[in-house]
């Protein structure tokens, strides 16, 4: 179990680093929104703002990599996907 575990956070972490263009540790709403068009999962403003309300859990404007990281556990299918396309 705790294989499994470490595998899920280094395909987070491969997702985060990806999403986090500028490297300052957080991904924000034009990342994402950047991110997400590029990897054909979503280009509108609102499917951008849906995905960010539902991984930022502390409502910062930010996604950290604990908030994706939390988000992957619930929804492990979606990020292999966007994993398998980086």
């Amino acid at each position: 179990m705790a294989e499994l575990k470490n595998e899920e956070r280094i395909q987070c972490e491969k997702v985060f680093n990806h999403f986090d263009s500028n490297k300052d540790g957080k991904i924000s709403w034009e990342e994402l929104a950047k991110a997400l068009k590029a990897l054909g999962l979503g280009s509108s403003e609102e499917e951008v703002r849906d995905r960010m309300k539902e991984i930022d859990g502390d409502n910062d404007g930010f996604i950290s990599f604990d908030e994706l990281f939390a988000f992957q556990c619930a929804h492990p299918d979606l990020m292999k996907n966007v994993s398998d396309k980086l």
